[in-house]
């Protein structure tokens, strides 16, 4: 959805977790594998940094862990950005999860429980965390990308000249 929104509006995309997986050489899955939760969330917090600091308009898309550092939370808030929660029930998380193959071989299991309780775990964990650091809501349940993507560009200021200089 960001890549779909930042080329609506003729701007940069960065996802953070394709950033982590290009700088450290390897899937998100191999990096908690090999490496470690802690050593992600080390590098998740230096991405988001330089996203943030880059100059000029972009849609960053982060993960959903970003929140759990509480560093991260303050980056955001400092940042001045749109931060927007877009906000899905589980039963539909779980199926676009399953339902998405670069899901499946990439995404990290992040606990011993089953895929359905594991979402339902997060998502009481981070809500919390989410609602603290969002500018707005989106919920995305029912939604097509197309409606998200119509929904956010709405829901932003236009992008003037002032925005890509420091």
């Amino acid at each position: 959805m960001g890549n779909a929104l930042a080329e609506r509006r003729g701007i940069e995309f960065v996802d953070t977790d394709q950033v982590i997986a290009l700088r450290l050489g390897m899937t998100i899955s191999q990096i908690f594998e090999s490496m470690g939760q802690d050593k992600f969330r080390d590098t998740e917090a230096a991405v988001l940094q330089d996203a943030i600091r880059w100059i000029g308009p972009r849609v960053i898309s982060t993960g959903g862990g970003v929140v759990l550092r509480l560093e991260n939370r303050q980056l955001l808030a400092a940042s001045g950005a749109y931060r927007v929660y877009l906000k899905c029930e589980e039963q539909e998380l779980l199926r676009r999860i399953r339902s998405d193959p670069e899901s499946i071989s990439t995404r990290p299991a992040l606990s011993q429980l089953g895929a359905d309780q594991e979402i339902r775990k997060l998502l009481a964990e981070r809500g919390p965390l989410y609602d603290a650091v969002k500018t707005n809501e989106i919920d995305v349940t029912k939604m097509s990308v197309e409606s998200v993507v119509e929904q956010l560009d709405a829901l932003l200021p236009p992008i003037t000249p002032a925005d890509w200089m420091e």
